[in-house]
């Protein structure tokens, strides 16, 4: 089995709340990072232009996720590209160089984001 990554990625405003409320518990994405369940997501809030959101405190909103199941190779997707579920979701709040929350991201040294508990 291999190792469980951590995957940073970009999401729009307009999906965001959905995600975060649970409505959208999905995603469907080019699989260029090698997705597997298990894997740790986390989402920031970007506009129509890419560009991270900032909330009116200096803050960013983040979603932290799991990926459960996962479907491959489904006749209904374009080659290239995988549906997975998200599990565990948990908002988080972040100022710059402060946490509003329990959790903390930190970078390792191969540059890939993790939430230490």
């Amino acid at each position: 089995m291999s190792e469980l990554k951590t995957h940073e990625l970009k999401l729009s405003q307009r999906y965001f709340d959905d995600v975060a409320k649970r409505r959208k518990p999905f995603e469907i994405r080019y699989n260029d990072r090698d997705y597997q369940e298990g894997d740790n997501i986390i989402f920031y809030e970007v506009d129509d232009d890419g560009n991270r959101i900032e909330n009116d405190d200096m803050s960013f909103r983040y979603i932290y996720a799991k990926i459960g199941f996962m479907l491959r190779d489904f006749v209904g997707l374009q080659d290239g590209y995988v549906a997975f579920a998200l599990e565990d979701l948990e908002t988080v709040i972040r100022k710059p160089h402060v946490i509003i929350h329990e959790h903390t991201f930190v970078r390792r040294e191969d540059g890939a984001i993790e939430l230490q508990l």
